[in-house]
């Protein structure tokens, strides 16, 4: 007998510790959804300060991103792991069986069961005046503000999702008051915005599960105004199910720039500050205000929460009111859509600053951009231009102050020039035009590793030289030119180029 207690005891023993090892690194090393591993967050006093806005490319361990699309799920489920960590809180981890839904009179009732406890919230819907069933949706987070009559002309529901009922943010008193925190608890990491995230998922869940609403779960955009406009913005960053995401004047903790906006106050222009925000409402956690000085030691910024929609489509609407940050906006919206670039689909991120109208009072001169990216992205028959960046009051990029980073688009080296840094390809190289097909313009970029003579031409398919594009010494590093074929007709074309001993000729196709 003592014997068989003296083997179980060597087999049951070592297979205890595997067992504890294996949690301790399972809890140091959670896996995301997208099957990514997540490292261990760092902790705030380990946290190095940097006054740029920091590099979405790169993984904590310091791993660069060499070729984008292969692993930006990856980097994409870290910065929302440090989203959530230092800024929002977690998003809690709901069953998709726990929410049922019924539809009557226009209305979805959401009812979520979770942890012995059940909340319902209603969600109204505005059925379009066109278009065929089940219909694309644009939810508004809180209320749209968005013109109704213009999406329904499209043939678009607006649904209103009761944000406010899920987490109230009346002030800094209402932390913890809402249906979300009535089943997890008042004392839940999430601030309100997240909880807002939360509800939304549950209403998609209720959506995919009730046909009777005639809305396409597939074909879904958020939309909300000045704090929902946040709200909108965390949403569709923590939801890959929306499909377009318009943040309406979102300002500091929606489209601006932590960084940028504390750069606005420190120069005396009265912008809402991360200082200030933390003491106003209850929208981020309550450990964000640890950063309420020092918002420089994020790693991470609002251009990397706009980042983590992409590749899917969004559309920043922003207005010239000095407390929302225009400028913040601006800049982090441009640092953001180096992201989109990164991924090859730069026409799916897009920036719309406007003046001379009150806060979250839709413009008329926005209706053609809202209305592009809507049919191109939500309705899924458009093909206006969405390459829509513009800034109406004139604020410059300032890339130098903010960006020290590089589109990971080749193979790279890092050099040491005088200080700064530079990227700098390891070989030649001539990437795919993008967009491809096109019309009437593409863009095609090359990589040089040092200086050198570049000629790079168009050819019809008969072999015939249409332009040259390039002909002249370039410096090391990453180059691009435009290419325009409105006089040209329709069909394929090939693009050669030629730098040192290398040569290299790609295919592209114009589509009037």
């Amino acid at each position: 007998m003592n014997t068989v207690i003296s083997a179980f005891r060597r087999t049951i023993v070592p297979l205890v510790v595997v067992l504890t090892l294996l949690i301790v690194a399972a809890q140091a090393q959670r896996v995301d959804s997208s099957g990514c591993k997540v490292p261990t967050m760092p902790s705030y006093s380990s946290l190095p300060s940097n006054a740029k806005l920091p590099d979405p490319f790169t993984f904590l361990d310091g791993t660069v991103m060499t070729y984008s699309i292969d692993r930006w799920p990856c980097r994409r489920a870290e910065i929302a792991a440090l989203a959530q960590e230092f800024e929002f809180g977690y998003k809690q981890n709901t069953p998709y069986s726990a929410t049922t839904a019924s539809f009557s009179s226009n209305s979805l009732i959401v009812t979520v069961t979770d942890s012995g406890k059940t909340i319902s919230f209603t969600c109204s819907i505005q059925y379009p005046s066109t278009g065929s069933a089940p219909y694309p949706a644009m939810i508004g987070c809180g209320v749209s503000s968005l013109n109704s009559t213009a999406l329904s002309t499209l043939g678009v529901a607006v649904i209103t999702f009761p944000s406010d009922d899920i987490a109230q943010e009346n002030d800094a008193t209402s932390r913890g008051i809402g249906k979300f925190y009535t089943l997890y608890g008042s004392n839940h990491s999430a601030g309100a915005l997240m909880a807002w995230a939360w509800g939304l998922d549950r209403l998609i869940d209720a959506i995919e599960k009730t046909p009777a609403a005639n809305i396409d779960p597939k074909r879904l955009g958020v939309t909300g105004c000045s704090r929902w406009g946040k709200g909108a913005l965390v949403c569709g960053a923590f939801d890959e199910r929306i499909v377009l995401t318009i943040p309406q004047e979102s300002g500091s903790g929606g489209s601006a720039s932590w960084r940028a906006s504390d750069y606005m106050w420190a120069n005396s222009q009265n912008t809402q500050t991360l200082n200030e925000i933390t003491g106003e409402n209850v929208w981020f956690r309550q450990s964000f205000s640890q950063f309420n000085n020092t918002a420089n030691k994020l790693p991470f910024d609002h251009h990397s929460i706009i980042g983590l929609i992409a590749p899917r489509a969004c559309l920043i609407i922003d207005n010239d009111i000095l407390w929302l940050g225009p400028y913040s906006s601006w800049n982090c919206a441009n640092a953001a859509h180096m992201i989109w670039e990164g991924l090859h689909v730069p026409d799916k991120m897009g920036y719309s600053g406007s003046t001379a109208h009150n806060h979250c009072s839709f413009p008329s001169s926005e209706q053609p951009d809202v209305n592009a990216y809507v049919k191109k992205f939500l309705v899924g028959n458009g093909n206006d231009d969405t390459n829509i960046m513009k800034s109406d009051a004139g604020y410059s990029y300032d890339d130098a102050r903010w960006v020290d980073w590089f589109i990971p688009l080749y193979p790279y080296t890092t050099v040491n020039d005088q200080n700064q840094q530079a990227s700098i390809p390891k070989d030649y190289a001539l990437a795919q035009n993008y967009p491809n097909p096109f019309n009437p313009s593409t863009t095609i970029s090359f990589g040089i590793p040092k200086n050198s003579f570049v000629s790079l031409k168009v050819y019809n398919a008969f072999g015939q030289e249409i332009v040259e594009l390039a002909g002249k010494e370039y410096p090391a590093g990453r180059h691009s030119v435009t290419f325009d074929a409105s006089n040209l007709a329709s069909g394929v074309y090939y693009y050669a180029m030629k730098a040192g001993d290398f040569a290299m000729v790609q295919k592209m196709t114009f589509l009037k």
